[in-house]
């Protein structure tokens, strides 16, 4: 904002000699001037390092001042590291902490940077520019399945899956199901529990265990909805069905008392085969 002031000396002013002289020519003097506050701008979010969903909304944040109560804000996109923007959006804001809700390009990068501009009434503006962050529009694929599912699959085995990249290990667990009715052999308990781990990437395998299957039962995984660790993230929902079989040979343990001596009755337990 421009503001102009006038500032006078009274004809009252007079130097230090003895008596004192009074000012020359006209008085009271008196002269103008005009004084400009800047405004100012601070980028909260993207500050840089993030790693975004493109093709859906996402926030811009900003604390901006000035001496004006509201100033107009524009918001711009670069995906090539600050090369060429787009705009996202420019309106009036208040001078005050604010978000401006603004979708992002379906866009894949590692070099996006957003700036804001902020612009008072008298055409003074202030800039903030984040440091690159990612935009991530692809979803994750599946590049390796074991066991494999080519081959007799063990119906033991811990499933692990190796995804293209990172996945949101927060959402492993409610993401990754099956639909097969009464898969578990006779005695177990129906149980399928995931969790991320690493493989080349962080995140980047969910290791599913189970309840043994039964022999020659067709198994459907469910992946509903799980998530690459963008915000919110890119969903992946994929079937994997296959025939489970029984493939390695029974186990005996046999637990005798190992202080039976010769004309002792003794108990043959086979409980832990």
């Amino acid at each position: 904002e421009l503001r102009t002031y006038t500032a006078f000396l009274s004809c009252a002013a007079r130097d230090a000699s003895a008596a004192g002289l009074g000012l020359g020519g006209a008085c009271p003097h008196a002269w103008s001037f005009t004084t400009a506050a800047t405004p100012t701008v601070f980028l909260t979010h993207p500050a840089g390092g993030e790693r975004l969903t493109g093709g859906v909304d996402q926030a811009i944040r900003w604390i901006a001042t000035d001496d004006e109560a509201s100033v107009r804000v524009t918001g711009e996109l670069s995906v090539d590291g600050g090369a060429s923007f787009s705009v996202l959006f420019s309106a009036p804001f208040l001078t005050n902490p604010e978000e401006a809700i603004a979708p992002f390009p379906a866009a894949d990068t590692e070099a996006a940077v957003v700036r804001v501009t902020v612009t008072d009434s008298a055409g003074l503006t202030a800039r903030a520019t984040s440091a690159p962050f990612a935009i991530d529009s692809t979803p994750p694929s599946l590049l390796t399945f074991s066991p494999s599912i080519a081959t007799a699959v063990d119906s033991m085995a811990d499933f692990r899956l190796v995804f293209s990249e990172p996945i949101d290990p927060a959402g492993v667990a409610s993401a990754v199901g099956h639909d097969t009715p009464n898969f578990w052999v006779e005695g177990a308990t129906e149980e399928l529990a995931a969790h991320a781990e690493t493989t080349a990437l962080p995140s980047d395998t969910v290791v599913v265990r189970h309840a043994t299957i039964r022999n020659n039962v067709t198994f459907t995984l469910v992946l509903a909805g799980l998530r690459d660790a963008s915000f919110p993230g890119n969903p992946l929902s994929q079937r994997i069905s296959f025939t489970a079989w029984d493939v390695r040979p029974p186990t005996a343990q046999l637990a005798v008392n190992p202080s039976a001596v010769h004309g002792d009755d003794v108990v043959l337990d086979g409980s832990a085969s």
